[in-house]
């Protein structure tokens, strides 16, 4: 599959007024959150997600 067949999900962390810690905790946070999305989204039961 290409980039082109998929759809992506990412969410960029604002770099202005956040120290080096906050942008990697904020960044994690996103990635985070942005897999629990795509995994919403390709129909996974939230009991799938959890585990």
């Amino acid at each position: 599959m290409n980039k082109d067949e998929s759809e992506f999900f990412i969410t960029e962390f604002p770099k202005e007024g956040f120290g080096l810690i906050d942008q990697i905790q904020g960044r994690v946070q996103f990635a985070i959150l942005d897999q629990i999305k795509l995994m919403k989204t390709s129909g996974m039961k939230n009991n799938e997600i959890k585990k």
